[in-house]
């Protein structure tokens, strides 16, 4: 985005300044105009008020006292094709004053107070009425219509609003659609003073503007730095009226709202609304054409002017012919008539003619209701008029008092005017007399109007609306009219008030913009005082759900210099092809500027790409600094978007400042294309440069086209012919900083001229020009490090020698440094020298002790300086070796007495003076008296030269034990270390013990031999440390088994089952060694069966006698089982032989 400073007098008188603002070129020449700055004078835009398509703007000076003392003065300009005119009073094209201590202008608003599209002129003057204020309101066909040069006083006002018992009325003035998004309000606030508080008048859209109401506001929430706007914070589709006491840091949000109802006009439906569904309304079969008042009733014929006939109406019926003319008419859901075309010549007379009716206000309707509202759609239809004829709509309500008053406003203006208020009204369109048959033009529109100020009272009113004519020449030339849902809404305004508090200060300044990129303009807060601006985004339901605002709950909140008056002033400008994203502009009037000498300023504007980022933002993010011209004061006191005044696709602003002699002072910035500009901040001036001197230029480029790598350097030794400095382009990019590193040494000693220059992607180049600078280079020393040379092996006192040369007159800084590093980072001075050797001048050689030094690699290097702090030095490129072979060192460092066991740090102190060892170090073990070593592991390096390892010590059994550690170093020299003691190995191991060769579920069939298996690495038990055990599970105590018998790993007992019922048993064997450490295995089921015969008692017979018949035997059998009936057998003896009796049975268990 680029930007001229243009003076607003005279644009081809200019110089262009040396860059001071920013990166900004402007153009200054005369300022536009200079009044007091006691004035309290003050630019703002009023839009397009003429709608020529140009921003207008007014000059305001509440203070001027040219016509009358503090009167006060308005000068409005208006924008042209030709661009805005320089704001000069001269250039005024039309200007307001007021009478003696009006203080007009004091604020100023542009009200469409009518709805007819044309906004009218509203200024505040506070003083008048002995300081009890007025507003005036000036018709915008007056304004408008006016030549230029044309002053308007208070007596051409269309209106005067005042406010009884008041003080400052008018002091701050807003516009807005507060109750509806169709019309535009207007809020008058007081100033109050000690004894009266400060007041809020609403005048609404649509009424008369002399009827305002009064809005309750709390005491005390007017100051004097108070300031408005209008904008729909909450998203309602209605505007919010936002009001300001910075010095009570409180910031006030308006709502207003209706509560209304439909009032059931005649012939109205359910819903309030009359729309003639199925026939008009009427209180008698006469249809409108009978005397007195039935319904929808027809006004006599020409009810607006004076005499006609009676032909010249005609009323459409339910049915039939229209009146007078033979023309079917359709029966239609409305109200129609036609006006016209029976006469072939109306004799130069209007007609017109009106439908009516009464309704009757009681005094429950008016009373406490400050809102009313006559809407109806209507139709037209011209047949045949021409050009020279015109058509008017109208509409009256007649009051109980017979006060007539006309709906709408004056629409037709010159020529051809009607003295009334009208709703509709157009020029014909023929040129010639028309197509008989033909209809020409047609269409329809809704009209809604406030009628509170029309309402007198409780009592009859008269409703009625028609058409109405010019003369006509033929009598097919007519107008049709039509009307359709008439309805009288009648409620009351009321209000809801929202406080919004923080710092004290807060408000000082109210705008209105998209900050935040969502389409919605957003509320900016502002607080210059404190240099804080607090973006709260516009359109948000979410302000209008909480009862309050704190300031900090804003959605960005951008911070300025301190004490610089950061957010006076404000705006937003479209994106052009030079800044691709819009842009907002903040004011910082008291900011403290760079000068050249003898120049002063102050006021800085800073540019801020949108939409902001959520959260906090400073200056540092803008996009870059306007600075105030030479001469130019607290520049951006107002800043006033332009558009684009002069059409050449780049838009404009203004900038309110003063000059020295605290004259108000107007800047007209135009944006357009412009070269980059680049300022040489380095090397100084007037100083030798030797060495590596750096070049630093800033580039600044309001276009963002630029990049700082895009910079070339050039030199020149006789300012005419140049070449490019070490190929040109920077060397280092720092934000707007290109720096070269221009190395002088390799140049000779002269006086050189440097060039800078930049070519942005428009084709636009900047250059800059240096003074003549001087080059005095001393020069370095040459040093060559000879001996030794890279690689060697070091031992003892060895040689060490550099040649140093001296350039021709430069002179040695002491003496000639040697240095060594092991890391070939961090180096030690091992000795120097003064003097070269004997029979040489360049020659230095000094001595090296490598036994003082570890073994291992060495770099060397040897540096010399002269007395003006050049130095040169040299160094080997690859290490020599230090190797005098001295062995490892090694100490044991734990403490390893006593019974070792689990794991054991074993530390030792390993050092190798030549610092060649090599890894690993490893620790071995073997048994005390024994012969081989077992090993351990490696171990760590720690800090300090030490080594260890984590022994865990069960890796080797208990007993008496002996520890070794072996290191080497590179040359193979090795060093094994005994620990001076033995030490003994003492574990703990638990016992283990399993039943062998026996599972759950065998069967013993026979008393077996019990087996276990015990392991245990110490083996620290005895025979009478091992026990078995059964048991019968549904008994579940245990009955031990013995003896046990010992043999090694092996315990046995043999199980006596003999004594033992056959059945389920469990066994478990336990172990508890010396260190009453227990362990057991268990057998849970083993079935014991021992095979016994089965026993058979009882008598066999029941006597001794003689058997006969039948014989019953009885026996008992038994058995650890029972014995199944097939395998029981009896036998008798009879004659020798034995002889089976069948039919065994069981009697019982």
């Amino acid at each position: 985005m680029v930007f001229f400073l243009t003076s607003l007098l005279l644009l081809s008188m200019f110089t262009v300044l040396p860059d001071r603002s920013g990166g900004l070129r402007y153009i200054e020449g005369n300022v536009s105009y200079r009044a007091s700055w006691n004035m309290m004078g003050n630019v703002t835009s009023i839009g397009d008020l003429d709608q020529n398509g140009y921003v207008d703007v007014a000059l305001l000076l509440p203070g001027n006292s040219s016509i009358h003392p503090d009167g006060g003065t308005v000068h409005i300009f208006w924008g042209s094709e030709e661009g805005l005119p320089p704001i000069s009073p001269e250039n005024a094209g039309i200007t307001f004053y007021g009478n003696d201590s009006f203080r007009l202008g004091s604020s100023v608003a542009i009200w469409d107070h009518d709805g007819n599209g044309w906004g009218e002129v509203v200024l505040g003057c506070p003083g008048a009425g002995n300081g009890s204020g007025e507003v005036l309101v000036f018709d915008s066909i007056l304004v408008n219509g006016a030549p230029d040069g044309t002053v308007l006083g208070p007596h051409r006002a269309m209106y005067t609003l005042l406010d009884d018992n008041v003080s400052g009325f008018g002091f701050e003035l807003c516009s807005g659609r507060f109750l509806s998004p169709d019309k535009e309000d207007l809020m008058v606030l007081s100033r109050g003073n000690s004894t009266n508080d400060p007041t809020l008048m609403f005048y609404q859209g649509g009424r008369l503007p002399v009827m305002g109401l009064d809005i309750s506001i709390p005491p005390l929430s007017v100051t004097e730095d108070t300031a408005s706007i209008s904008i729909d914070l909450s998203g309602r589709g209605r505007d919010s009226f936002i009001y300001s006491a910075p010095e009570r840091g409180e910031v006030r949000i308006l709502n207003l709202y209706v509560n209304e109802s439909f009032f059931p006009l005649p012939g109205s439906n359910s819903s309030g609304v009359v729309d003639f569904e199925g026939a008009i309304f009427k209180t008698a079969d006469t249809w409108g054409w009978g005397a007195g008042d039935d319904g929808w009733d027809t006004a006599p014929a020409h009810v607006y002017d004076s005499d006609s006939g009676a032909d010249s109406v005609r009323y459409n019926q339910e049915t039939g012919n229209a009146r007078g003319y033979n023309r079917s008419v359709s029966r239609v859901n409305r109200l129609d008539m036609e006006v016209g075309g029976v006469l072939s010549n109306s004799g130069g007379r209007d007609m017109s003619g009106a439908y009516g009716v009464s309704f009757h206000l009681s005094a429950e309707n008016v009373t406490g209701k400050n809102s009313a509202v006559i809407s109806f759609d209507y139709t037209w239809e011209d047949w045949g008029f021409e050009n020279t004829e015109r058509m008017w709509i109208k509409a009256r309500l007649t009051d109980p008092d017979q006060n007539v008053n006309w709906l709408g406003s004056d629409l037709d203006f010159n020529p051809d005017p009607d003295p009334t208020n009208e709703i509709w009204s157009m020029r014909g369109q023929m040129t010639s007399p028309p197509n008989p048959t033909g209809r020409i033009l047609s269409g329809r529109g809704h009209f809604e109007g406030e009628i509170t100020h029309m309402l007198s009272g409780p009592g009859e009113y008269y409703l009625d609306m028609g058409g109405k004519i010019t003369q006509w020449t033929t009598s097919n030339e007519f107008g049709a009219f039509g009307f359709d849902n008439i309805t009288l809404k009648i409620g009351s305004v009321n209000s809801d008030l929202k406080l919004m508090t923080g710092p004290s200060g807060l408000g000082t300044k109210l705008f209105s913009l998209d900050a935040t990129g969502d389409g919605v303009d957003d509320l900016i807060v502002s607080n210059p005082g404190s240099s804080v601006v607090r973006v709260f985004r516009g359109g948000d339901p979410y302000w209008g759900r909480i009862p309050g605002i704190n300031a900090e709950m804003d959605n960005v909140t951008i911070s300025g210099e301190d004490d610089t008056g950061f957010g006076t002033s404000s705006l937003s400008l479209d994106s052009s092809p030079f800044t691709p994203t819009e842009a907002l502009f903040i004011s910082a009037p008291y900011t403290e500027n760079d000068y050249e000498e003898g120049e002063s300023g102050s006021g800085a504007l800073y540019r801020f790409d949108l939409p902001l980022p959520e959260g906090s933002v400073d200056t540092l993010s803008s996009s870059y600094l306007v600075q105030a011209p030479n001469g130019t004061f607290e520049l951006g006191k107002a800043l006033v978007s332009l558009e684009d005044p002069d059409d050449d696709g780049y838009p404009d602003f203004l900038a309110v400042s003063r000059d020295a002699s605290f004259r108000l002072n107007v800047l007209h910035y135009d944006r357009g294309p412009n070269p980059p500009l680049l300022s040489i901040d380095s090397p100084d001036r007037g100083v030798p440069l030797f060495g590596v001197v750096r070049i630093s230029v800033t580039v600044r480029d309001p276009d963002s086209d630029v990049d700082p790598g895009d910079v070339r350097f050039f030199l020149s030794i006789d300012n005419r012919s140049w070449s490019l400095l070490n190929g040109g382009g920077p060397d280092l990019v720092e934000d707007q900083h290109a720096v070269k590193l221009w190395n002088t040494s390799n140049y000779e000693n002269r006086v050189y001229f440097l060039k800078v220059e930049v070519t942005d992607a428009f084709g636009l180049k900047t250059e800059r020009y240096s003074n003549s600078v001087t080059v005095f280079n001393h020069r370095a020393p040459s040093v060559i490090l000879t001996y030794p040379t890279d690689g060697m092996v070091l031992k003892g006192n060895e040689e060490v020698t550099a040649k140093v040369f001296m350039p021709q007159g430069e002179l040695l800084n002491g003496s000639v440094r040697f240095l060594f590093s092991r890391d070939n980072s961090s180096w030690f001075e091992f000795a120097n020298s003064s003097e070269p050797n004997p029979g040489s001048d360049t020659d230095h050689t000094v001595l090296l002790d490598t036994t003082s030094i570890p073994d291992g690699r060495i770099w060397l290097k040897a540096n010399a300086t002269t007395v003006y702090g050049l130095g040169k030095e040299d160094r080997n490129s690859a290490p020599c070796m230090v190797d005098n072979a001295y062995p490892v060192e090694v100490e044991f460092l734990a403490n390893l007495s006593g019974n070792l066991s689990g794991i054991v740090n074993v530390t030792a102190r390993i050092f190798d003076r030549d610092g060649d060892l090599k890894e690993p170090v490893e620790l071995f073990v073997r048994e005390d008296g024994g012969i081989e070593w077992t090993f351990i592991g490696n171990m760590s390096a720690g800090m300090n030269h030490t080594y260890f390892l984590m022994w865990d010590t069960t890796s080797v059994d208990n007993g008496w034990y002996q520890l070794r550690i072996l290191a080497r170093d590179l040359t193979h020299l090795e060093t094994s270390e005994l620990l001076n003691h033995t030490i003994f190995i003492s574990n703990i191991y638990p016992p283990t013990i399993h039943f062998v060769d026996i599972e759950a579920g065998q069967v013993f069939t026979a008393p077996p031999r019990l087996r276990a298996r015990i392991e245990d690495r110490d083996m620290n038990f005895g025979k009478d440390d091992v026990k078995f055990y059964y048991r019968d599970p549904a008994v579940g105590f245990w009955n031990r088994i013995s003896p046990v018998l010992v043999t090694g790993d092996l315990a046995i007992a043999d199980w006596d089952t003999s004594i033992l019922k056959n059945g389920l048993y469990d066994l478990r064997v336990e172990v508890t060694d010396r260190d009453n450490l227990t362990a057991f295995d268990e057998i849970r089921g083993v079935h014991v069966k021992n095979l016994r015969k089965p026993t058979v008692e009882g008598d066999l017979l029941p006597s001794s006698g003689p058997l006969s018949g039948t014989v019953r035997i009885v026996f008992n059998i038994t058995d650890d089982e029972e014995v199944p009936i097939g395998n029981i057998k009896v036998e008798v003896f009879v004659f020798s032989e034995w002889k089976e009796v069948p039919g065994v049975m069981k009697l019982d268990n």
